[in-house]
């Protein structure tokens, strides 16, 4: 999907933490739109798992995440409409990139590129994973960049300079300097305006320059604001080994294994001379070709694959053809190297390992198609070196044998360096700045060529690496910029988990869950980090591995497979039962006191079995302003004091989350249960509108001419007692009265419900709308929206529900100060199934609208605190009017009284 989406990034301000708890540093700061489209979707799909990268999202997983679609697009579609601001990016810009089947027809996964004002954000990509059967947002991963808050700035560098700025080489870094020499003599295209997404998730803009050179060439970044190097990527993601490695192994994944006689598949068999006439031979090596004459002389050759092209050092020519001419209705066998010369020899198995690995990751992800390419193969280069090129020309290297390097074109050195290919098409990052490998690029490529041979050690004869062996743990030992075998360890952490699966649950369903995983993966843990296998990781493997969109209830092989991650100190699997997260009193308080500080009690209900929670942690945010994440221990069997400060503005929206677990700090804190609310940052206010819907009393429901062409073929609301014996409708109503407005079972068309008008004193400020809804529909694309509208002309949209609300929402909306006089509310629910299966049900209740008070004791509104004030009060108290709750715990009690007498005496 393309498109531009509107949006704005808020900088925050952090205050320290209180007495009642123990601060704990974040990893970043907060953005409030985002954690409040976050809360939603913690609240409306409990037990959602959650993965940061200091204040980032990356990850959202665990169990359904969006209601049931009609097709895996249109369920992702729907995700990104309603909670794409929960991945700390605001509302990027996304193109689909493409779709793939996984898991053999179970899930789809749907990668999106990001764009920003029309640039491409390099290395940017959205991933939606969506089960088939039921199709249901399950997971979904992102390395989206944000926009600054200024917006991307033109390019104050000219395309002119980009050139001799990549070539410009300042650093000694060793690394550097051997780049710089292998783009000596390298062909620069021509200049890429894109938006670079930094290691702080911020995008720029930059230039972006590519280099062809005969040793590979690189990919140049440069900060188009400042001309800074940002990244030097060189096209080869290789082996840097020094040293000398003896082994005289025979074997099929070593470097010297025996003469073995194999098919050739996927190789072009043609009709001489011109091949215009030819076919690529099937599994087993067959081929059959229609000649318009014969005899016919039929030629094939290792340098003509479909998937590989393999070419050798002009030094060392091959003999990779071979021909026989055939009269009509003969068959013959074409032997390739029928007497094995070394040159030729390494070219085949070059051949036969890169068609062999192509075909293992097809098998097993049929609809994936990023593959379908003739890939350049060089044999018998320099020696002591394998490596991939990127870049526009994509291309495989292997060296010849010489001294006591041996020859690098073997089966598992081969099949990791294919890998390389793969993450390449996939969209993953193949190497770090400067030169340097990626751990999980290179623990990718492992665990590919140890599933494709079998075997847990790579390069064998020449640098064995044996993943099985790996006992590293998370996070890495090496940190940020790793080099030479380090790197290579720590990405071996993923190689050993895949071992682990293998040895558990047997071959080929590592086999399978690993190209599945390929293809939802966003792969290691930030741009320079070490870390190969993290906690984003084992979600989205066992989100592979489950059935019913729920991983609080395990998986299949739950068991096995988090031991392969626990046993490396990465946490996994099901969390004990979840616990009840109850806020006294209940429902949360609808108001905070204003430039106050107070507390908010809350209570935890241990869960049936497993371990008590020991530990809450919450934080809160208003406009733009956000509070460090505090960390209180609980009181077993008794209500916890949550303390909020005394800086929270007058008619503040404030959002509050919370959470309980077991742990002491961020390291070890395991989430158990979450739940958020809104509060007002005032005092009670006059109710200007209420009611329980005992009478329609003023309301007006169907179109009405309010909005001309807005008919429903069926189910216009309508005043209606409860229970309904209907799929999706409501059973109770919200505030126990038994009757509500209900529309449905609607499909076909749009329904309104206009409330009546309703005066709005100026002396009252910020009136808010509040209201419990219920929105649940069938499946198609509707939506459930809710407006204003002022007597001055004026109308504000004030919210937009796309998806189901599972059950009765209670929201409390902002009437803007643009509306003024008098104002009426309306709800338009659509549903655009166009037949008559639809069971999609709307509903209303609960309705009020309240005005908010500057001083709490004037209860006459008139700017002063009087005696006629104590009087309206105690009036209101004894009737049990919520309006009376002045110290806003959201009950009415004596302490109201003593609350309102302190502050009576004060003058407000």
């Amino acid at each position: 999907m393309g498109g531009s989406i509107a949006r704005c990034i808020l900088s925050l301000a952090i205050f320290a933490g209180t007495a009642h708890g123990q601060a704990v540093a974040p990893a970043a700061k907060f953005l409030p739109d985002s954690q409040r489209a976050l809360n939603v979707v913690l609240n409306r799909y409990p037990g959602v798992r959650v993965v940061r990268e200091g204040e980032r999202v990356t990850a959202l997983g665990g169990r359904a995440l969006g209601p049931k679609a009609k097709t895996p697009e249109l369920a992702a579609e729907a995700w990104i409409a309603a909670h794409i601001k929960a991945l700390s990016v605001g509302a990027p810009e996304l193109v689909l990139e493409r779709v793939d089947e996984v898991s053999r027809g179970r899930f789809t996964v749907l990668v999106y590129a990001q764009e920003m004002n029309g640039l491409p954000v390099e290395d940017a990509r959205l991933r939606i994973t969506v089960t088939n059967a039921h199709p249901q947002v399950v997971l979904v991963t992102s390395t989206l960049a944000a926009a600054p808050e200024e917006g991307l700035s033109a390019p104050a560098i000219p395309e002119k300079l980009v050139p001799s700025l990549a070539t410009a080489w300042t650093s000694a870094d060793s690394r550097r300097v051997k780049l710089a020499a292998t783009l000596s003599d390298a062909t620069w295209n021509e200049p890429q305006l894109i938006a670079w997404r930094g290691e702080n998730g911020i995008a720029r803009t930059a230039w972006r320059i590519d280099a062809d050179a005969p040793e590979g060439g690189a990919t140049i970044v440069i900060d188009a604001a400042t001309g800074e190097r940002l990244a030097d990527r060189p096209h080869r993601a290789d082996y840097a080994i020094s040293g000398t490695v003896r082994m005289n192994i025979i074997g099929g994944t070593t470097a010297t294994g025996p003469i073995a006689e194999v098919p050739a598949e996927s190789l072009r068999a043609s009709i001489l001379p011109g091949g215009a006439i030819g076919a690529y031979t099937v599994r087993g090596g067959s081929f059959s070709l229609e000649p318009t004459s014969t005899p016919s002389t039929v030629q094939a050759c290792i340098q003509l694959g479909q998937y590989a092209q393999v070419s050798s050092n002009s030094s060392w020519p091959l003999n990779g053809c071979a021909q026989a001419t055939l009269n009509d209705g003969e068959n013959t066998a074409l032997f390739i190297n029928p007497d094995p010369d070394y040159a030729t020899t390494a070219a085949t198995t070059a051949y036969y390992h890169v068609t062999g690995t192509h075909h293992f990751i097809r098998d097993r992800a049929p609809t994936y198609a990023g593959l379908e390419f003739m890939l350049p193969v060089r044999v018998n280069e320099a020696p002591c070196t394998a490596y991939y090129q990127g870049g526009a020309s994509p291309q495989l290297t292997f060296s010849r044998q010489e001294g006591a390097c041996p020859g690098t074109a073997f089966s598992t050195v081969i099949s990791h360096e294919y890998g390389h290919f793969f993450l390449d098409r996939l969209g993953l990052i193949n190497g770090n700045g400067f030169g340097s490998p990626n751990a999980f690029a290179e623990g990718f490529c492992d665990t590919l060529s140890e599933l494709v041979h079998d075997t847990p050690c790579l390069g064998t004869g020449w640098i064995e690496r044996c993943a099985g062996n790996n006992t590293l743990s998370y996070p890495c030992a090496c940190t940020n910029q790793c080099t030479g075998e380090q790197t290579y360890a720590c990405g071996d952490m993923l190689a050993g988990m895949f071992w682990d699966l293998r040895t558990s649950l047997g071959l080929e369903f590592a086999r399978q869950m690993f190209v599945d995983f390929a293809l939802i993966t966003s792969g290691g843990e930030w741009l320079y980090s070490s870390n190969a296998l993290h906690a984003r990781t084992a979600l989205e493997i066992l989100t592979l591995d489950d059935e019913n969109a729920d991983l609080n209830d395990g998986t299949p092989h739950n068991a096995a497979i988090c031991a392969a991650f626990t046993s490396r100190n990465i946490q996994c699997g099901v969390f004990a039962p979840p616990t009840r997260l109850i806020l006294q009193p209940s429902p949360p308080p609808a108001f905070l006191r204003p430039m106050e500080s107070g507390t908010i009690n809350v209570s935890v209900a241990p869960p049936p079995t497993g371990p008590a929670p020991t530990h809450l942690s919450y934080y809160m945010y208003w406009g733009n302003t956000a509070s460090l994440p505090q960390f209180i221990r609980l009181n077993t069997g008794r209500s916890t004091p949550v303390p909020y400060p005394a800086t929270l503005p007058f008619g503040a929206s404030v959002h509050v989350y919370f959470s309980v677990g077991i742990g002491e700090d961020e390291e070890t804190y395991q989430s158990m249960d979450s739940l958020s609310f809104t509060a007002e940052a005032a005092w009670p206010g006059r109710r200007l509108y209420s009611t329980s819907f005992a009478d329609a009393g003023g309301w007006m429901a169907g179109s009405n001419g309010v909005l001309p062409g807005l008919i429903t073929a069926s189910g216009a609301f309508r005043l209606t007692n409860l229970p309904l014996a209907a799929p999706n409708a409501p059973t109770t109503d919200a505030d126990g009265s038994r009757r509500c407005f209900v529309a449905g079972p609607l499909y076909g068309g749009t329904t309104i419900l206009t409330s009546p008008t309703v005066a709005l004193p100026a002396n009252i400020p910020y009136p808010t709308v509040q209201l419990a809804h219920w929105w649940k529909s069938s499946g198609s694309p509707g939506l459930l929206r809710i407006s204003a509208l002022g007597d001055n002309g004026v109308s504000a949209a004030l919210a937009a529900y796309p998806i189901d609300s599972r059950g009765w929402a209670f929201e409390r909306l902002r009437i803007p100060s643009t509306l003024t006089g008098s104002v009426s509310v309306r709800v338009v629910a659509n549903d655009p199934a166009p037949n008559a299966n639809g069971s999609t049900f709307a509903a209303v209740d609960a309705f009020a609208i309240i005005g908010r008070r500057r001083c709490p004791t004037d209860f006459t509104d008139d700017g002063a605190v009087t005696q006629a004030d104590r009087d309206r009060f105690l009036a209101l108290y004894t009737q049990h009017d919520p309006e009376a709750d002045i110290n806003a715990d959201g009950k009415v009690t004596q302490a109201d009284i003593t609350f309102f007498e302190q502050r009576f005496a004060g003058g407000c």
